[in-house]
């Protein structure tokens, strides 16, 4: 911020980077849409069918628990803070590519954005549940519902709005759910114990 003195910086939008950033396939399919599906099923596949996903998993859910289990706790951690790192750097690189501006403030705000998306996409509040998939998911439903409301004439700050509460009610109804399910644990160990 210092250094630009908050201005932005235009870039000149010509070369391959732009184009696999910003471009799009055959002039119709935006190379956007490629890196999106690209990351996912990359993702989803690592956390849903490799070690270090279970480990993931195992971390988020209970973190004594996977100690105790033998996880390496704090690799886990700083490889999952790592690899967060790496994928915003491609999504600012994605963003010059897209919008051939590099802004130093672009991107304020996008960790409300994306904590509302992976809740809303199903993963726990507590951690240890949930899937790239959903989340991806998730995201669409707060970019719809931000756009729909920009087109119905509202200010884009409605869209923040909206999306906290999503989240309110989205954690009000997991934690509802876990308790309910516990309840129903308690009720079924209770009465199978004779």
């Amino acid at each position: 911020m210092v250094v630009s003195n908050q201005l932005p910086i235009n870039v000149d939008p010509t070369g391959p980077f732009y184009d696999v950033t910003g471009g799009y396939i055959g002039g119709t399919f935006p190379w956007l849409i490629v890196w999106l599906a690209v990351i996912a099923v990359v993702g989803g596949f690592i956390l849903s069918r490799t070690k270090f996903g279970a480990h993931v998993y195992a971390t988020g859910g209970n973190v004594e628990a996977a100690r105790n289990s033998g996880v390496a706790v704090r690799r886990i951690k700083t490889n999952c803070f790592m690899i967060t790192s790496g994928l915003c750097g491609v999504v600012a690189a994605l963003l010059i590519g897209y919008l051939h501006i590099a802004a130093p403030i672009t991107g304020t705000g996008f960790e409300f954005r994306v904590i509302g998306a992976v809740i809303i996409g199903g993963v726990a509040l507590r951690g240890g549940r949930g899937t790239i998939y959903g989340s991806v998911v998730g995201a669409i439903v707060i970019g719809m519902i931000s756009s729909g409301l920009v087109l119905l004439g509202f200010s884009q700050y409605w869209g923040d709005i909206v999306t906290g509460l999503l989240i309110v009610c989205t954690g009000a109804l997991d934690v509802y759910v876990r308790l309910i399910g516990l309840r129903g644990l308690r009720y079924f160990g209770a009465h199978n114990v004779g």
